[in-house]
């Protein structure tokens, strides 16, 4: 809470209603990541190693996709918000964060069918930890909206190399896209 007063102390209502547009911009773009991936992954947990493979590619080709879509639509969602100088800068910064996203799935799923519950919490603190620091920082060194979308990013970084370590899970450079199908129809 604390964090919240100092930012609406620090930032502007544009700064607020910009980082709006560019959250509900990325939102839409990554509805494709939204695909069901995790929860099929844990409902397979005996088999996880199988599944995993083929969950992580789809997961990463859905944020490659969603990132894609941000960039190409970063030009032009300026004209439709009304506001073409700053928007398309801030949809690229958090384009950068969508493969990010997509790349922790896996891991995490792999976390919670192992019952890692308390890794788990742990990564999700932090990152509440983390995005408060950061936005606060960052408003405090005059970033204003551009700090907020940083942040973002950052913090997808973050929770990736996070997941990664502690679950150590370790993704093969084999896709597997033929088996996609399989996944895919389950989501």
């Amino acid at each position: 809470i604390t964090a919240q007063l100092i930012l609406a102390a620090l930032l502007t209502k544009s700064d607020f209603g910009k980082f709006a547009e560019v959250v509900l911009i990325v939102s839409l773009a990554g509805i494709g990541q939204q695909l069901g991936i995790v929860e099929i992954l844990i409902r397979h947990h005996r088999r996880f190693r199988v599944w995993a493979e083929i969950g992580f590619w789809i997961s990463v080709t859905a944020g490659l996709l969603g990132a894609l879509i941000v960039i190409a639509i970063a030009p032009f969602a300026g004209l439709v918000f009304r506001d073409a100088a700053g928007l398309w800068k801030l949809l690229l910064i958090a384009a950068v964060g969508m493969p990010l996203d997509a790349m922790a799935l896996t891991p995490m799923a792999k976390l919670r069918s192992d019952l890692r519950f308390r890794d788990v919490a742990l990564i999700g603190f932090s990152t509440t930890v983390a995005t408060a620091i950061l936005n606060v920082s960052f408003a405090f060194a005059g970033l204003g909206v551009t700090g907020l979308v940083l942040t973002r990013t950052l913090v997808s970084a973050g929770v990736m190399v996070t997941a990664f370590l502690v679950s150590g899970y370790r993704p093969s450079w084999h896709p597997h896209v033929r088996r996609w199908h399989m996944l895919l129809r389950d989501s």
